[in-house]
Order: structure tokens, then C-alpha cells, then sequence
């Protein structure tokens, strides 16, 4: 009985941190949340799958970092947030994509809650609720939930499928797990290779002999229909399996040249990036408002900023070094971030490395396991306090700042 009360408890707790990240989501982007996006173009995909074309129409769109062949427009970005606005759009005939990711941003917000009741169980209520609230509201999830777009969209419905992967893959359900992979597979393809590593670590810290066959096949089934899907979607479109058709992209002439010069990934990029994602200053400071005090004394850097300045609570994640399971989420969140670190685009226009976010579902794990570690010590209240504080008050202002400047930004 007790034990039903429990799980009737934690359904109760779930549906209230879902319904006070909507809320939050929804007064944030209020002005805009019934409107499409900047740039809503997978609002348009979704009603090319609905009329069975895996093209685009023009009519309602821009032609920015669309990709232009055989006299065709398609969106550049894997298709997963079309499909899954199929159904708002078959069922009202329109729908806007700022509302649909706030619906899912806070679906995510939810899942970070119950993930981290059950892979960090020594997590206090507490604890665990002001990690949920640094997730939702500390981090790039913030703007990214609020303002849609096909450049963000792909994340936010990439972090809802990494959370059900690792729901599933701490429940030992394999071929769930490899369903949401393959989903993830569909809107963020640089996740799959980090989560692969992550399962294969798990599973080898479980020791579980028997069966492992099965559990094997269980979990590549659904994870090889996804890569023929893709397969089959980039043969449909460019006539190769393999062509993602970034060659024929619409995109700056700055990012253009660095693509053209490089190729898409090379460790070229990689040291621009990773000072970007972790150290660079968070702004320039104008040095005119010494003499006019009504002008902004800090610009951010729409290039990026380091997480040591917009999050430093991830440093909490290293106090797990000695859990087994620390080095299977370790594993994953290098493996997950190292193309875009070698990416030849820093994720710009952004509010801080909104690149992190395709890993943060991991790592939010070791971060709820470092705080065990120090959840016996009389300071561990205040520190966590003041941590998730100042990460709400930067993300907070910098996403409503980033938000006020309207500018597309590129992938």
C-alpha cells in the first residue's frame, strides 16, 4: 500500500513539474508562442509528409539555410520534429512551432525529474527539484523551449527522446532504449555515438551474463530501422544514401567559407570550439556607457560563452569520479559532444554553448551524483542554492536578451 502511495506520489510530483515548467516556458515566450518562429520551417515539412512530398513549399518561408537540388527546397536539419508535427497538423490545420516546443520543453523538464529519481536514488527531494529547475531554467534549454525555430526545435525534440533512451536504458528495457536512440538518431545523428558508448559501459558495469544476446538484438533492431529511414529519406532526396545535401546549403557566406575550406567536421574547428563551449568570456563590455549610463554595459557574445561563466554547476558532475556509473556518462558526454566540437559552426547565434545541451541529459546524472557526494556536509544546502541561483539569474536574462534580438540563427 505504502508502495502505491509512493508511485501515486511521484505521478502527482511529475504532472507538477511539468505543469510549472509550462507555465514558466509559456510567460516567457508569451509574445511570441502562438506565432510560427523565425524560421518555422519544420512546420512546412510536416505538411510536405502530410501531402507525401519530401520537399518543400516556398510560399511561407525564407530560404536560409535551406538546402536548394534539383530545383527543390529542403530542410537541412534530420526530420524528427516534422513528424512528430504531423499529427498538431493534420488535427487543427495549423500549428505553431514555438508552442509545440514549449509543450515539449516542459515534457523534458518532467522526464529530467524522474530520470534522476531513478538513476540517482540517494538524490534528495529537495536536491533533485533545484537540479530539475537548473535544467529547465539554468541552461540553454530555456531559449532554445522558447523560441522554436528549426535550428532548436531539432534539440528540444533530441533531449526528449535522450531522456526516454536513458529512462529506458536504467529500466533495462533494451528495445525501447533503442527505439528512443533511433529517434534521437533522427534529429541529432552526433548523439547516437556517445549513447552507443554509454549502453555498452552500463551494461558492462552490470555484469548481466545471461541473456545478453537478446538484449543486444533487442536494442539494434529498432536503432537499424532508423538508419534505413535515413537512408532511404537521403536517397529520396539526393540520390545517395549517405548525402545529408549540406553541400547544396543556403547559409552565410562566413559559414560558407569555413564549411567549403574545412569540410562540415574537421579538428580544425576543434580548438575554437572547445575554448568557446568552455572558457571564453561571456561578454564585451561598452566602454561608452562610462559616459551614458542608459546604454547596456554588457553585450554577449552571440558566437558563444563558456560554460564556466553561464554554468558552472556542470563542474559538480566531476565530484562522482569514483561511481561505476559516472565513467559510463562520462564516456558518452565526450563521444556526444565531440563532433560538434569539430563542427565547423560554434552553434552561433546562442546565448552561452547550446551544443552542451545534446549531452546534458547525461550529465545531468553525474551532476546529481556529485551532489551526493557532498549532501552530508552543513554547507551543501547554501552552495547548491547559490549554484542553481546564479545559473537561473545568467540563463534567465541572457535567454530574454538573446530572445529580444530576433536574429535567424544559424545551425
Amino acid at each position: 500500500m505504502n508502495s502505491q502511495m509512493t508511485q501515486k506520489q511521484g505521478y502527482v510530483l511529475s504532472l507538477l513539474v511539468f505543469l510549472g515548467a509550462l507555465a514558466g516556458y509559456l510567460l516567457i515566450s508569451r509574445d511570441i508562442v502562438h506565432k510560427p518562429s523565425i524560421a518555422p520551417y519544420f512546420i512546412n515539412l510536416a505538411q510536405a509528409f502530410i501531402d507525401g512530398n519530401p520537399y518543400i513549399s516556398m510560399d511561407a518561408t525564407n530560404q536560409y539555410d535551406l538546402i536548394y537540388y534539383g530545383n527543390l527546397w529542403y530542410v537541412a536539419q534530420p526530420p524528427l520534429p516534422g513528424i512528430m508535427l504531423m499529427p498538431w497538423l493534420w488535427l487543427f490545420g495549423t500549428v505553431s512551432d514555438v508552442l509545440f516546443s514549449v509543450f515539449v520543453g516542459a515534457i523534458n523538464v518532467m522526464l529530467c525529474e524522474r530520470v534522476l529519481r531513478v538513476g540517482v536514488p540517494q538524490l534528495g527531494l529537495w536536491a533533485r527539484l533545484a537540479l530539475t529547475a537548473f535544467f529547465g531554467f539554468g541552461t540553454a534549454h530555456l531559449y532554445l523551449t522558447s523560441m522554436g525555430t528549426v535550428w532548436f526545435l531539432g534539440q528540444t525534440c533530441a533531449v526528449l527522446v535522450t531522456w526516454l533512451f536513458l529512462s529506458f536504458s536504467l529500466h533495462n528495457r533494451p528495445f525501447l532504449a533503442g527505439t528512443a536512440l533511433g529517434l534521437a538518431l533522427m534529429a541529432r545523428p552526433n548523439i547516437a555515438f556517445g549513447a552507443l558508448a554509454f549502453v555498452a559501459v552500463l551494461w558492462a558495469i552490470e555484469k548481466r551474463e545471461e541473456g545478453w544476446l537478446r538484449r543486444v538484438i533487442l536494442f539494434c533492431v529498432p536503432l537499424a530501422f532508423a538508419c534505413l529511414f535515413l537512408g532511404a529519406y537521403n536517397l529520396i532526396r539526393f540520390d545517395s544514401v549517405t548525402d545529408f545535401g549540406y553541400s547544396y546549403l543556403n547559409d552565410s557566406e562566413t559559414i560558407r567559407e569555413r564549411r567549403l575550406t574545412y569540410g562540415n567536421f574537421s579538428p580544425a574547428f576543434l580548438p575554437e570550439n572547445l575554448y568557446i563551449a568552455t572558457i571564453k568570456t561571456p561578454a564585451q563590455v561598452n566602454l561608452n556607457c562610462l559616459i551614458d549610463p542608459q546604454c547596456a554595459t554588457v553585450i554577449p557574445d552571440l558566437w558563444g560563452t563558456g560554460f564556466l561563466w553561464t554554468n558552472p554547476l556542470f563542474l559538480v558532475g566531476l565530484l562522482a569520479l569514483r561511481s561505476r556509473l559516472f565513467w559510463a556518462v562520462a564516456v558518452g558526454t565526450v563521444l556526444i559532444l565531440l563532433p560538434s566540437l569539430m563542427y565547423h559552426n560554434t552553434g552561433s547565434a546562442q546565448f552561452g554553448y547550446r551544443f552542451l545541451l545534446d549531452a546534458l541529459p547525461l550529465w545531468m546524472l553525474a551532476i546529481g551524483m556529485g551532489v551526493t557526494r557532498i549532501a552530508q556536509k552543513r554547507w551543501y544546502k547554501p552552495v547548491l542554492g547559490i549554484g542553481v541561483s546564479y545559473s537561473l539569474l545568467v540563463n534567465i536574462v541572457g535567454g530574454m536578451w538573446f530572445m529580444s534580438q530576433l536574429i535567424p540563427p544559424p545551425r
